[in-house]
Parts: C-alpha cells; structure tokens; sequence
C-alpha cells in the first residue's frame, strides 16, 4: 500500500510533456537576451572599395578633380614657364608678363586640355587605386597602397599624356621662353604637333612618367603610413588638447574637425606632408619631362648647359601645389570616401559616439 503511495505522489511530482513545453515557450530565448555588439566602425584608415557606392564616388572625384584642377591652372602655368626656362626666373616675373601680354585669361592658356585631361585620367586613376588597395594579395595596407599606386599610374599616365602635352604648348607658347610654338586652340595645337613632328609626339615624356611611377606609389605608401600613424595619436594628442583648449572654443568646432575616425585638419596635414616628401625627390623628373614634351629638339645635356641648379627650377612652385594640393586632396579624397560610404548608415550612432572623444 505504501509503495503505491509513493508512486503516485512520484507521477504527481514530474511534469507532464505538455507543462514542459508550456514552461519552455514562457524562458526567454537565449538570442533575445544576448546584446550583440555595434558593427565595426569604417574610418579614413580604414574605409575601402568594399565599403563605398562606387558610382558616387567616382561622380565625386570627377567634381574634385575638374574644381581642383580650375583652380590651380595659374599656378601650373607658372611653373611649366619657369621649368622651360633656360635662365632663372622668377613667378612673379612670369605673372607680371602673363598679365602685361594677355590679361587675366592669359593665366588659364591650356585650360581645357588640362582640365579635360586631368578628369579623364583621375578617373581611371583613382578607381585603380581604389579597387587594387583592397584587391592586391597583400597583409599590409601601407603596401597595398603602394602596389595599387604603381598600377594606377602605369594605367592613367597614357590617358593624361597627350591633354598634357597639348596644354603644357599652350601655356608656353608666344612667351619670351618658348618662341618654337604660336598660340592656338587645342584642336589646332593638336593638329599642328602631329603634322610637324608625328603622333608619337602626344606621348613624349610618357615613357620617364612611367619609369618614375613607382615613386606614386611611395607616396601612397608615406600617405597611409602617415595617416595611420596620426589617427592612432589622435587619442592622446586630443586629451592633451582638452586640457589647454578652452571649453568655449572646443564647443564651437564642427566634428569633423575633432573626429577620432574622419578628421578633415589631420587629413589635409597628412596629405601635405606626403605630397612634400615626395615633391622634393620629384622635381628634376618635372624639369626633364616637361622640357621633353614642348621642346621640338631635345637638348643633349641639361646638367652641362644649365648645371645641376637646372633640376629645381620651380621647386618653389611645386612644394606649394604639393601644401596646397596636399591638403586639398586630404580633405576631397577622404571627404569624397566618406561621402560614398555606404556602411554610414548602419554604425552611425557608434561613429558618433567615436567622433566625440576628441575635444
């Protein structure tokens, strides 16, 4: 009698099948209950092809690429006068000439092959570089970097050769320190240079272009090294900052300027510094190849006629494209990445939340 007792308060102690499952659908799920962590946040040392609309991008470059290249066609034209030069000479000099001989439009002679050159070959430019610094079966960025700037001006320097030989004409032409060529449209420029001397002509000064390109890639490859190296101080240089920088002044700047991820002041520094360092080694490949492409005969010895001084004519010149171009690449090449990224949408609270640590 007892053993049958205690088998039914046993049978009454275990829950049927039907109470388990009944208690299982009330226990939350172990998924519901987990916090799953932010997804990773793209930054400019970071953000790649993968993580951009390549269409907007490449739209976006076209635009910085004609704005940037509008602006600077006074300066360029300084420089390739003062480059076909045989004898020093100054830019204001060259300025003052421009302006007494032409006027203001004087100034932007050789435009529209330049321009047009510039946004055609960026393009092609820059969506090598893009593509191969994620592609290339490298581990190092820095390295990819450098690799995908080799192959991105092996393949645009072609394109932009002949808009750049036709433009450079232009910008010489009819001054004291060219008198080989009258000026011309472009369409007549072009004409005239392949009746007279070939069509090999167009590519005069592709071939140094190309033997020089793996410099492009060594300034890709200070670019990223510097880039990188400053975004990972940016923690630290920005505590230190917060305690000299007034409150009031901190509040005042725009994220951009105090981002840990994509700060437009470090990247237009960056950019800067690269395009100095790598101007300075490449200004007598400027001298030569520009005295290459306007010059109808080929002096046999620079160095023996001119000296070794020769080689940095317009040095001034181009360390000011390179801090200005510098910083404006840093700030259009990032920004444009930046503006195409397509993974903004999904880490945008913890980006912002990143953006805030520097004050």
């Amino acid at each position: 009698m007892s053993s049958s007792n205690e088998d039914a308060s046993d049978s009454a102690l275990q829950p049927s099948p039907r109470d388990i499952l009944l208690e299982m659908s009330t226990v939350p799920r172990l998924h519901n209950t987990l916090e799953l962590p932010p997804p990773p946040i793209t930054s400019a040392v970071t953000r790649s092809w993968s993580d951009v609309d390549p269409l907007r991008l490449m739209m976006t470059f076209g635009v910085t690429s004609f704005s940037y290249s509008f602006l600077g066609q006074p300066i360029f034209l300084v420089i390739a006068r003062q480059q076909c030069c045989t004898t020093r000479v100054s830019a204001a000099k060259v300025l003052q000439e421009v302006r007494q001989s032409h006027g203001f439009r004087g100034l932007y002679r050789g435009a529209g092959a330049a321009i047009s050159g510039t946004v055609l070959s960026e393009l092609v430019y820059y969506f090598l570089v893009e593509y191969w610094k994620e592609k290339l079966p490298l581990q190092e960025r820095e390295w990819r970097s450098f690799g995908a700037g080799l192959l991105a001006d092996l393949g645009s320097t072609p394109v932009f050769n002949p808009f750049a030989v036709v433009s450079q004409v232009q910008m010489v032409a009819g001054s004291s320190y060219s008198s080989e060529h009258n000026y011309m449209s472009a369409a007549r420029t072009t004409v005239t240079l392949v009746r007279e001397q070939g069509i090999s002509c167009l590519f005069r000064g592709t071939l140094l272009t190309l033997v020089v390109a793996p410099l492009t890639g060594a300034w890709w490859f200070v670019y990223e090294y510097f880039k990188r190296l400053v975004y990972g101080a940016a923690p630290a240089i920005g505590a230190r900052l917060s305690a000299v920088v007034p409150q009031s002044v901190q509040l005042c700047l725009p994220p951009c300027c105090t981002s840990a991820t994509d700060n437009v002041l470090v990247n237009a520094g960056v950019g800067a510094a690269a395009s100095m360092v790598i101007g300075l080694i490449m200004n007598p490949f400027y001298v030569l190849r520009l005295r290459l492409q306007v010059g109808k005969r080929i002096e046999g010895d620079v160095l023996k006629n001119e000296g070794v001084r020769a080689l940095w004519k317009g040095l001034g010149g181009n360390l000011l494209v390179g801090v200005v171009g510098g910083c404006s690449f840093g700030f259009t090449y990032e920004g444009a990445k930046q503006f195409s990224d397509i993974t903004q949408g999904a880490g945008s609270e913890a980006a912002a939340a990143v953006q805030r640590r520097i004050p």
